[in-house]
C-alpha cells in the first residue's frame, strides 16, 4: 500500500508542476491511498486562499464527470472544490497508473474548456 501511495502522490505532484494546470491545484493531501486534491475557484470571495479569478468554475465536479465518462469513479466533496481518491488497497500498479492518466486528462480538458 505504501508503494502505491507514493506512486499516486508522485503522479499528482507531477500534475501540480504542469505549467497549464498546476496553478489551479491548490493542495494534495491525505494518508495512504485516501488522497484529496483541492482546486482553485473563481466563486470564493477574493482574499480566500482558494480564490483564483481565471480558474474554471466548478472544477471538482467537472473533473469528476469527465473521469466517470472515461471509466473511473471519483468522489467530490459537498461545498469545496475537492476530489477524493479512495482506490482499493490491493490496486495494481497498472490500474493506478491508468487512473492517474485518466485524472490528468480530465483536469487538462476542464482547464482547456475554461
Amino acid at each position: 500500500m505504501l508503494h502505491r501511495s507514493k506512486e499516486l502522490l508522485a503522479s499528482l505532484d507531477k500534475l501540480r508542476e504542469s505549467p497549464t494546470v498546476g496553478k489551479y491545484i491548490l493542495d494534495v493531501r491525505g494518508l495512504g491511498l485516501m488522497i484529496g486534491v483541492e482546486f482553485a475557484s473563481p466563486s470564493t470571495p477574493p482574499g480566500d486562499v482558494a480564490y483564483h479569478a481565471d480558474a474554471p468554475k466548478d472544477m471538482a465536479i467537472r473533473v469528476s464527470k469527465k473521469c466517470i465518462e472515461k471509466g473511473m469513479y471519483l468522489l467530490t466533496t459537498s461545498i469545496y472544490q475537492v476530489v477524493r481518491f479512495i482506490p482499493p488497497l490491493n490496486i495494481s500498479g497498472e490500474d493506478l497508473a491508468k487512473g492517474c492518466e485518466i485524472f490528468a486528462a480530465a483536469v487538462e480538458e476542464v482547464v482547456c474548456e475554461g
